[in-house]
């Protein structure tokens, strides 16, 4: 059986990726203080919606329809969220280039992981 914990942490190599690239992408000093304090909007978002949602149940975990399904939605609410938080934070409206990259880059990563990972543990 697939552990719970080792899908979450998963998930949050996934979303420090993309902290990672966009931080190297924008010539920012990238250190762990740089990433924590940029990636824990959408780290927090993710864990609280996403147990919410459901994203961490068995047939979300081993069967890839209901992955695709359950973690499209959960990050598209959770994304907004995270992007709400960060903006509330730093005290301005994220562009709509960065909220696209942000939504976009995010969901591919999720998504493909997740049901790769449904796909290896359905059979």
């Amino acid at each position: 059986m697939l552990s719970t914990v080792l899908v979450g942490v998963g998930d949050a190599i996934i979303l420090l990726i993309f902290v990672l690239l966009g931080g190297m992408e924008h010539g920012m000093a990238i250190s762990p203080g740089y990433v924590l304090s940029t990636a824990w909007p959408f780290l927090l978002s993710w864990f609280v919606v996403g147990t919410a949602m459901g994203v961490f149940r068995p047939a979300v975990l081993h069967q890839p329809r209901q992955a695709l399904k359950t973690v499209s939605i959960t990050w598209l609410v959770a994304g907004i969220l995270g992007l709400a938080i960060r903006g509330l934070l730093e005290q301005v409206v994220p562009s709509v280039p960065f909220i696209l990259v942000t939504l976009g880059f995010n969901y591919v990563l999720l998504t493909g992981w997740r049901v790769i990972l449904a796909f290896v543990c359905s059979r």
